[in-house]
């Protein structure tokens, strides 16, 4: 029987009692806090295996608390899976560039959950942490969400903190279409951010990736995607 530890981190408590009660019919132990400062007292007394952590907090939002433990040497290497009711991408990326292992969007299945679970719980097991890594173009284009590192056939590039949170943002989901307003706003923390600059950024990435830039490809007068593989 499975005896990892999760602790669940959601002010719902109807969410919550029944993520814990599948927990624990499945062989899972499962505690549960409802804001930052009972899952900081959760984590401190007995560190569990993995985290389940809302995106929507009360106080504390989930995004700051993930970059509190990730922050934290203690914490930073605890697996995080968010949980959340946006569907944007562009959140699902700020929770990864923040440090989050995986996402799930609510509603969810037990089913869905679970398998996630296992899933991340084996591979934290075999490899000691979990590889965050978006990969497109048939492997050539790895987006290293840890490292902040970009390789393209193999080849380190260095891009400035805008252009890989663009490029982590496209290749978090290939084939999806974001338009200019929705990459505008992902990157809301970048000053001056117009249509113009925006398309300098991708310019600039396109050139720095050489032929694989054409993964990238732009709708003219909608906005960006990556191609399926």
């Amino acid at each position: 029987m499975n005896k990892s530890s999760v602790l669940i981190v959601d002010d719902d408590p109807a969410i919550s009692d029944l993520v814990a009660q599948a927990l624990k019919m499945n062989g899972y132990a499962a505690r549960q806090a409802k804001n930052a400062d009972a899952a900081f007292s959760a984590i401190a007394s007995e560190p569990p295996d993995l985290v389940l952590l809302d995106i929507n907090l009360p106080g504390i939002s989930g995004l700051k608390l993930l970059d509190l433990l990730k922050k934290d040497a203690k914490t930073a290497r605890l697996p995080v899976i968010m949980m959340t009711s946006h569907k944007k991408t562009e959140t699902k990326v700020e929770g990864l560039l923040g440090g989050a292992d995986d996402y799930i969007v609510k509603p969810f299945s037990i089913e869905e959950l679970l398998a996630r679970i296992t899933a991340l719980l084996r591979r934290v097991n075999n490899q000691g942490q979990a590889d965050r890594i978006l990969q497109v173009g048939r492997g050539a284009i790895r987006v290293d969400l840890d490292r902040f590192e970009t390789t393209v056939s193999g080849k380190a590039i260095q891009l400035t903190p805008t252009e890989f949170k663009l490029l982590a943002i496209l290749c978090a989901q290939p084939g999806r279409l974001f338009t200019y307003e929705a990459l505008r706003e992902a990157l809301s923390d970048a000053r001056d951010l117009t249509s113009g600059t925006l398309q300098s950024h991708v310019k600039n990435l396109r050139i720095k990736m050489g032929s694989s830039g054409d993964w990238i490809e732009n709708i003219h007068g909608v906005g960006y995607k990556v191609r399926e593989s």
